[in-house]
């Protein structure tokens, strides 16, 4: 079972394990449920450089404010339900992803 806590912004949040390959270590990270977001995940550049995810696509997204925007896309695994499962993660350039 997931378990997660709301911060003081009120963003619901729970760790979720990443990887790069089957073979690599996995990695905490607290993320935050965004119900508006219809992708897998966001992760800052930053992040994305440190852990070496290595790029699949891009992707033409429609933002918060209604511009549009072509992000890059990045593979890594998440740890879900007990095992490990492929995603793509898109890159942000923003203060919090």
């Amino acid at each position: 079972m997931i378990y997660g806590h709301i911060d003081e912004f009120g963003r619901a949040l729970f760790s979720l394990g990443l990887r790069t390959t089957p073979d690599s270590v996995s990695h905490e990270f607290d993320v935050w449920v965004d119900t508006g977001f219809t992708g897998e995940l966001v992760l800052s550049e930053t992040l994305i450089r440190e852990m070496g995810l290595t790029q699949s696509a891009m992707v033409a997204a429609s933002l918060a404010d209604g511009s549009r925007s072509v992000m890059q896309t990045y593979s890594c695994e998440v740890e879900w339900f007990g095992g490990f499962r492929m995603i793509e993660v898109v890159a942000s350039q923003g203060r919090i992803p």
